[in-house]
C-alpha cells in the first residue's frame, strides 16, 4: 500500500470515530430528556394523586370509587363513611349492588330516563348500614386509577328535598283536587283572557274538555255583547283594587242561559300592573229565579183582593195592601201607628184575638180562624183570618202579618153547598174533588157538557179535563187563590171527551173541616160557547158590512193603519182604489132598493174575484167601495182598477143588465195621513166621474 493510500484510510477511520462520538452524545441527551420527562410525569402523577386525594378525601360530599366491571367499592371518603354508616374496611367489602337495590331492568330505565331528560345525574335509593333507604342523586364520571377503570361517584342526599317536593306535590294535588271538586267555577287567565287553568265544574258547564279550553280566550267563549264589558271590567283592576265582582250570563252545554256571580282577583307585578287574574263564579240562576218569584209574590200580594197587612209587635200597622186600604178605608189604613191592626175588629173578636190568636201565633208561628170586621161604611164583614208571627234568626218576634179574606160570598156559597143535595141536578155542571185531587162525584149536566160519563170521570184527576188553553202559571194562580181565599171564579177551558175545547164559566170553592183543612173542592160551571159565538158574531158585525159581508169602513181604517205601519217599518208600498157605481140612484129609482141591493152583492163578488191575496175590499158607504192594494205601487194599482172596471162592465146583472163603475187611484206616500189619502182618492174618483164615468183616473203628479 502506498503512503497516499495509508493516509486516506487513516482519514476515513478518524471521520468514523467522530461520527460515532456524535451519535453517542445525541443518545445520551435523548436519554436525559426522557428521564426528565419521566421524572416530571411521576411528579405530575404524585401531584395529581395528591390533588385527587385531597379533593376525594376532604370533600364534604360523600364520594365512592367503584370498579366498573365488578361494581366493587374500592374506596370511600370520610363523608361517605359517615353517610352510609360503615367503617372503611366494611364498605370496601361491599359491592354497589349492596347499596343500590335496583335490579338491572330498573337501572336501565333510570339510565334511559336520565338520557331523555338530559340529566347529568341519576336518581337512586341507597341503603344505609342501618337498613334505612335514602333518596340520592348520583353524579358519576369514568376515570382510570392505577390501571383500573373506575367510576368516580358523588352522592347527594336529597331525601329531605324529595320529601318536601312530595309534600308540596301532594299539597298541590290536594289543592287542585279541592278546586276540581269545588262546586263553584274557577278559572285563571291572562289579561287578554287566555285561559291558564279551568276547573271541572266550569268545564262541564261549557260542555268542553278542560284541555280544549286551556290556551283559548275566556272572552271569546262569551256572547259578543258581553266581551266589551269583560274587557272594561278587567281594565279597572290595579294593585289598589285587586278584587272586584260582577255578574254575567253564560250559555251552558245545553244552550240554556245561566246567571253567574264572579269574584275576580288580580295578581299584579312590582309595577302594580295585573299579570294574571283568577275568577271564582257561583251559579246564581236559582237565586235570580227566587228573586223573580219574590217579585211575583209581591205583585200577587199587591193584586190580591184579600186584605193583607203588617204590624209591629204592639199590633201597630205599617203596611196595608191596596185591597186592605179599600176595605177599611184609605184614610184609616194611612193613619198613625197608634191605630191597632185589629182596631176594626168587633169587641168580642178582638178579645178572642188578644187572648187566643196572638198567643197561639207566638207559640206556633201562625193562627187561623174566622171573625168579623167593619168596613169603611161601618158594615160587618165576615172574614177568614190568618195571623202570622215573623221571627228573626235569634227566634225573636219582629212583626205580625195578617191575611183577611172576605167570606161574604163564601158564606153564601156554603149555604149553597148545604143545598147541594137538592140542587145537584141543576143545569150547571158540578164536580166534587177530594183533597187528593180525585173526582168523587159529578152530575148529569157535567156529562152533558164534557161528554164524560159518571163512570169515566169518578176516580180520575181533574187533569182529565185540562186543555192546552192555559199554561202552568194560570193553574198556579188558581191554586194560590184557592189556598188563600178558598174561592176562585173565571173563564176556564175544558177538553171535551171528543177532543174539542170548551169555554166555560167556572167557580171553584173549597170545603174545610173544623180544623180549617181543605176536604173538598166544588167545581160549578156552565157552557159559554153560545156566548162566545155571539161575541164573535158581534165582533164580525162591528167590522163587516151586513149586506155584502165584506169589510166596513171601521175595519178598512184599521187595515190602512196596519199598511201605514208596514210602509214606515218595512217600506212596503200600498195604494187605495175608490170605486163608485155609475148612476146607481137610477137603478134604485127604476128597479127598487131590493134590486139595488142585489146589484151591490153581485158586484162585490165580481170585485173579489179580481183581487189578490194581498188586497182587501170594503164597502165605504152607499154605492162606494174602497180597495186596499197591498204591496202595490200606483202603476200596479191602476192595472188592478182597470181589471175590476172591465170585469164589472162585462158582467150582466140580473134585472138591470150592464153596470159601469168609476174608479180613483192614489198611492199612499210617507208623511200622508188617513184623512189626506181619503181626500186624494176621493178627488181621483170624481176626476173619473167628470171625465165621463166608466174609467180609472189618478191625480196629476201622483207617481
Amino acid at each position: 500500500m502506498t503512503s497516499q493510500g495509508k493516509n486516506e484510510n487513516q482519514a476515513s477511520d478518524a471521520s468514523l470515530d467522530a461520527g460515532q462520538r456524535d451519535d453517542e452524545g445525541q443518545i445520551k441527551r435523548l436519554q436525559a430528556d426522557l428521564e426528565h420527562m419521566r421524572l416530571e410525569r411521576d411528579q405530575w402523577k404524585r401531584e395529581s394523586n395528591q390533588l385527587f386525594d385531597a379533593m376525594f378525601r376532604q370533600n364534604t360530599a360523600p364520594k365512592l370509587l367503584i370498579e366498573v366491571d365488578s361494581g366493587q367499592i374500592i374506596d370511600a371518603n370520610e363523608s361517605a363513611l359517615s353517610f352510609y354508616g360503615y367503617s372503611r374496611s366494611a364498605i370496601e367489602r361491599l359491592n354497589i349492588r349492596d347499596i343500590n337495590p335496583l335490579d338491572d331492568a330498573a337501572l336501565r330505565r333510570e339510565l334511559q330516563l336520565a338520557q331523555r331528560e338530559e340529566r347529568r345525574f341519576f336518581r337512586f335509593q341507597h341503603r344505609l348500614a342501618n337498613g334505612e333507604l335514602r333518596d340520592v342523586e348520583v353524579y358519576s364520571s369514568p376515570m382510570t386509577r392505577h390501571g383500573c377503570q373506575l367510576l368516580h361517584s358523588i352522592i347527594h342526599d336529597v331525601t329531605e328535598r324529595t320529601r318536601a317536593e312530595a309534600e308540596l306535590a301532594a299539597q298541590k294535588a290536594e289543592y287542585r283536587d279541592l278546586i276540581e271538586q269545588h262546586p263553584h267555577f274557577v278559572v285563571r287567565y291572562l289579561p287578554d283572557t287566555t285561559i291558564l287553568f279551568i276547573n271541572a265544574p266550569l268545564s262541564k258547564l261549557t260542555g268542553k274538555h278542560q284541555d280544549a279550553l286551556v290556551g283559548k280566550r275566556w272572552g271569546d267563549l262569551l256572547p259578543a255583547e258581553q266581551q266589551d264589558a269583560i274587557r272594561e271590567h278587567l281594565a279597572d283592576f290595579s294593585d289598589q283594587t285587586p278584587i272586584r265582582a260582577f255578574e254575567n250570563q253564560v250559555t251552558d252545554s245545553q244552550g240554556k242561559t245561566r246567571w253567574v256571580h264572579w269574584t275576580s282577583r288580580a295578581f299584579c307585578d312590582e309595577n302594580g300592573t295585573p299579570r294574571e287574574f283568577q275568577s271564582v263564579g257561583i251559579d246564581i240562576t236559582e237565586r235570580r229565579m227566587l228573586e223573580q218569584e219574590h217579585r211575583r209574590l209581591s205583585e200577587i200580594i199587591e193584586a190580591t183582593p184579600d186584605l193583607i197587612s203588617m204590624a209591629d209587635t204592639e199590633a201597630r200597622p205599617f203596611y196595608y195592601n191596596p185591597a186592605g186600604k179599600k176595605l177599611i178605608g184609605h184614610q184609616l189604613a194611612s193613619s198613625s201607628p197608634d191605630e191597632h191592626i185589629v182596631f176594626h175588629q168587633l169587641a168580642d173578636i178582638w178579645q178572642h184575638l188578644r187572648e187566643n190568636a196572638i198567643p197561639e201565633a207566638l207559640r206556633n208561628g201562625y193562627w187561623q180562624g174566622e171573625g168579623k170586621i167593619r168596613n169603611a161604611l161601618g158594615e160587618e164583614i165576615p172574614v177568614q183570618q190568618t195571623l202570622i208571627a215573623h221571627r228573626n234568626a235569634q227566634g225573636e218576634t219582629t212583626h205580625f202579618s195578617t191575611i183577611m179574606h172576605d167570606l161574604t160570598q163564601h158564606k153564601a156559597l156554603e149555604a149553597e153547598h148545604r143545598l147541594m143535595a137538592v140542587s145537584f141536578h141543576t143545569g150547571q155542571g158540578v164536580m166534587i174533588v177530594n183533597r187528593q185531587q180525585i173526582i168523587e162525584r159529578v152530575n148529569d149536566a157535567f156529562t152533558s157538557i164534557t161528554g164524560y160519563t159518571l163512570q169515566a170521570a169518578v176516580g180520575q184527576s181533574p187533569q182529565l179535563l185540562q186543555s192546552d188553553q192555559h199554561d202552568a202559571t194560570f193553574y198556579q194562580r188558581v191554586q194560590f187563590t184557592l189556598s188563600v181565599s178558598g174561592y176562585w171564579e173565571g173563564e176556564y177551558w175544558y177538553r171535551h171527551q171528543n177532543g174539542e175545547t170548551l169555554p166555560l164559566w167556572q167557580s171553584i170553592s173549597t170545603l174545610t173541616n173544623g180544623q180549617g183543612e181543605i176536604e173538598h173542592y166544588i167545581y160549578v160551571f156552565h157552557d159559554i160557547r153560545k156566548q162566545k159565538i155571539l161575541e164573535e158574531e158581534l165582533k164580525h158585525l162591528a167590522e163587516h158590512d151586513r149586506l155584502t159581508g165584506i169589510c166596513n169602513r171601521t175595519r178598512l181604517y184599521r187595515l190602512q193603519e196596519q199598511a201605514i205601519n208596514d210602509l214606515e217599518r218595512y217600506d212596503t208600498p200600498f195604494s187605495l182604489i175608490m170605486l163608485d157605481i155609475d148612476c146607481f140612484k137610477d137603478i134604485n129609482d127604476e128597479y127598487g132598493h131590493d134590486v139595488g141591493d142585489s146589484v151591490l152583492k153581485a158586484l162585490t163578488d165580481v170585485i173579489i174575484r179580481q183581487l189578490r191575496d194581498s188586497d182587501e175590499v170594503g164597502r165605504w158607504g152607499g154605492d162606494e167601495f174602497m180597495l186596499l192594494a197591498g204591496h202595490t205601487h200606483l202603476d200596479g194599482a191602476i192595472k188592478l182598477a182597470e181589471r175590476v172596471r172591465a170585469s164589472i162592465e162585462a158582467t150582466s146583472f140580473d134585472d138591470v143588465g150592464s153596470v159601469t163603475v168609476s174608479l180613483g187611484v192614489v198611492e199612499f206616500h210617507r208623511g200622508m195621513t188617513l184623512a189626506e189619502s181619503g181626500k186624494a182618492v176621493d178627488e181621483a174618483l170624481y176626476r173619473a166621474k167628470r171625465r165621463g164615468r166608466n174609467r180609472v183616473e189618478s191625480l196629476p203628479g201622483d207617481t
